[in-house]
């Protein structure tokens, strides 16, 4: 149900920019008058354990702009420190950051083809998220489930050592979507029931006659699902 839902929400609002979408001899051809991006800095992230990188290996996919144009057929990679999207110039293979403004985008899942990470902003702020964040999209309706994916460089010196290792800590933050206000939730029966009080006891009947576990983040998908349909 959730990749049917997000995949027709993704392509149906492509359908309409069609004839304006790109293919790579398009982005080739932009890349030369330097319309699409500009060249990205190298030497940021040295001497850290890991990357800072949804994905650490290229992914191809399709990238909706502010200004109403997409382009399909990148190589992508989204770095989660700085909440920013990379494409590989196809001619050149240097990574680049794009020029326009993102309102959204979808990765194709490295490890099952048939499946897709579809991200957008746009949401209210909250806390250190601001209107330009993006969040992965997991459940679309009268109310929305996002996550938040972040990586952080965390410093830490072993016990007798002179040498501060460096390396990328990872968080993933769950929100619920109301009235178009953003509700911070942990993958906790508690939590959740208490952002949908106004449903609560079917929810709470749901989880039971399902046997759902709303510590997986795919069955917490489903109790949503179903509270779009109550």
């Amino acid at each position: 149900m959730k990749k049917g839902i997000l995949y027709a929400l993704f392509l149906g609002s492509l359908i309409v920019l069609q004839g304006r979408s790109a293919n790579a001899q398009y982005v080739k051809n932009q890349l030369a008058k330097d319309q699409m991006g500009r060249p990205l800095v190298a030497g940021e992230y040295v001497d850290i354990q890991g990357h800072p990188f949804l994905f650490e290996n290229w992914t191809k996919g399709i990238v909706k702009f502010v200004n109403g144009t997409s382009v399909s057929d990148l190589d992508l990679k989204y770095d989660l420190v700085k909440d920013e999207l990379y494409f590989k110039d196809p001619k050149t293979e240097q990574v680049m950051i794009f020029s326009e403004k993102i309102s959204e985008f979808k990765l194709n899942n490295p490890v099952k083809s048939t499946d897709f990470f579809y991200f957008k902003n746009g949401f209210t702020p909250l806390d250190a998220n601001t209107a330009k964040s993006f969040y992965q999209l997991l459940m679309d309706g009268t109310a929305q489930l996002i996550k938040r994916y972040t990586k952080e460089i965390f410093e830490e010196r072993p016990y007798n050592s002179a040498t501060t290792i460096r390396s990328f800590k990872d968080a993933e933050l769950y929100y619920v979507v109301k009235n178009n206000q953003l509700i911070k939730i942990k993958k906790d029966k508690k939590q959740v029931l208490a952002a949908f009080a106004d449903r609560s006891a079917e929810l709470e009947a749901f989880i039971k006659s399902n046997g759902l576990n709303l510590k997986n983040e795919s069955d917490l998908v489903k109790l949503i699902a179903h509270y779009n349909s109550l």
